[in-house]
């Protein structure tokens, strides 16, 4: 009886996963767009984006010289 009930648990686990990760697929594709080149221009968007920001604390971090 214990060894069937951890089997329907496994077994339960197992679709349950399966099916979560098909539905995070078609959200990933809904959500990115069909085609790669909408892919690319995402990526490319965010690397601008951390780009920027790298440059704002470098900027923001940079210390003014000190003449004697």
């Amino acid at each position: 009886m214990k060894r069937k009930a951890i089997m329907a648990l496994l077994l339960t686990g197992t679709a349950l996963g399966w099916g979560f990760g098909a539905l995070r697929i078609a959200h990933y594709r809904h959500y990115v767009g069909h085609g790669p080149s909408r892919m690319f221009e995402r990526r490319a968007a965010f690397e601008r984006h951390v780009a920027d920001v790298c440059v704002d604390a470098a900027l923001r971090a940079r210390v003014p010289a000190t003449s004697n």
